[in-house]
């Protein structure tokens, strides 16, 4: 059970995120509200995207793959790096491309360049894995205050729901953005002093330190899904529409992915850190679970402010972008009224599938492999032409034997590399059918 201090704290640190969301959204029109009147500059891009990238997907899911597969999972994020380096071209493209149109997600950008039917494939498949995502964040928050409060896990995702929506309700996109801020400078600030202030004894076997100890296979499996995961980020692509210009972009996302890279290596170290001294913990909260009993004990309400700056940094973002797709992109209703409505919907479902699915890593790898089948897709339709058929034939094709894969119980990260090659190949292979049909009826 916390102590009193630790209570304060969370308190605090929660109301101010309600006051935040409040002051942004006064004098907001709608535009201000679904994409922060486009006028991001390079500090607020950075610390919204590092801060939404840096989620309960990163701290608890990757510190757990760090915990069962060792330092290779650091393959992740020299794939993160790589993808960084590579979106900020596709991000650039999106920028020109987008420019004198009004876009607000990736629906957008495939019906103008190709056809709403299109464009609704691509974002069932973006919906499906946001809102794996959404319940992942609501899984790993309420495992994290659980473990620190000692609260009912139920009532714990309820209090993290009921405070992300006080906010988000009232400030959109821009209550997003300056929460962002907010609660990525905390977390910053919070790592330093826990770093500072760690306790000793954390010595870390030699063996450990080999970043080869996986098969190939599996260090296969976490590169790719590192460079290829931000193509199908939406989240991402909402923040190129929102920055000021292409020098905002460029700088944006080359100065976040080297950020995210460093949190990665301290990350790496308490997964191994953990792995070494409490081999018998859940994984899940195998960073949660290291810091607690590393720090001293005062120190144990500043990391439950670092887990929450870091979680509702991801989770408002995924929830708000969720809730523009509903409204926008499946209902056509742009009235911000029914973005609101959409996102209370939508949140409400999230919370009631994260108090049945409570495996996070479970939940990460299937969500997140359908995410990669977009990504995939995506990538060939920036440096190629692209076709509606195959797009629509690839997405909907490998959707479904994802699932069916994960329904039979092959949950692994290797399922990453199925996803991406898999799609791959189906693409491919729709083309070629389709150039062969066309020269027989030309013949």
């Amino acid at each position: 059970m916390a102590d009193v201090l630790t209570i304060i704290l969370l308190v605090i640190f929660l109301a101010t995120s309600i006051l935040i969301g409040y002051f942004a959204s006064r004098k907001e029109d709608s535009e201000g509200y679904l994409i922060a009147n486009r006028k991001l500059g390079i500090f607020q891009s950075v610390m919204t995207i590092s801060g939404s990238f840096i989620g309960a997907m990163t701290l608890l899911v990757y510190t757990a793959f760090v915990f069962t597969y060792g330092i290779s999972a650091i393959w992740i994020f020299i794939g993160y790096l790589i993808g960084f380096v590579i979106f900020t071209f596709f991000a650039l493209h999106l920028k020109d491309y987008s420019k004198g149109k009004k876009f607000y997600t990736p629906a957008d950008y495939f019906t103008h360049r190709f056809d709403r039917k299109t464009a609704l494939y691509v974002m069932i498949a973006i919906f499906i894995f946001y809102f794996g995502a959404l319940i992942a964040q609501f899984v790993g928050s309420g495992k994290i205050l659980t473990e620190i409060t000692g609260m009912n896990y139920s009532v714990s995702v309820i209090v993290i729901f009921v405070v992300i929506m006080s906010y988000l309700l009232m400030g959109g996109f821009k209550s997003v953005v300056k929460t962002d801020v907010f609660q990525f400078s905390i977390l910053g600030i919070l790592l330093l002093v826990i770093g500072y202030t760690i306790r000793g004894g954390l010595q870390v076997p030699v063996t450990h330190f080999n970043i080869f100890n996986a098969s190939p296979i599996m260090i296969t499996a976490f590169l790719v899904l590192g460079i290829f995961t931000l193509f199908a980020g939406q989240d991402f692509w909402q923040r190129v529409y929102a920055m000021k210009n292409r020098n905002v972009v460029k700088k944006s996302f080359i100065i976040s992915g080297v950020i995210v890279f460093i949190v990665a290596l301290v990350l790496t170290y308490i997964g191994l850190v953990a792995k070494t001294h409490y081999a018998s913990i859940d994984a899940d909260i195998a960073i949660l679970y290291s810091f607690t009993r590393l720090v001293p004990s005062f120190m144990v309400g500043i990391v439950a402010i670092a887990f929450f700056a870091a979680i509702l940094s991801s989770a408002d973002t995924i929830l708000f972008v969720l809730g523009v797709n509903l409204a926008k992109d499946f209902l056509k209703k742009k009235d911000v009224r029914y973005t609101r409505i959409s996102i209370l919907i939508i949140g409400i479902l999230a919370v009631l599938l994260a108090l049945v699915f409570k495996s996070l890593v479970d939940i990460a790898i299937v969500f997140k492999s359908i995410g990669l089948i977009v990504s995939v897709v995506i990538f060939f339709t920036w440096i190629t032409k692209g076709n509606r058929t195959a797009i629509k034939v690839t997405i909907g094709v490998s959707t479904v034997a994802i699932l069916i894969i994960a329904f039979f119980g092959f949950l692994s990260p290797e399922l990453a590399v199925v996803s991406i090659f898999a799609t791959a190949l189906i693409y491919w292979l729709v083309i070629l059918f389709l150039k062969l049909f066309k020269k027989k009826e030309k013949n």
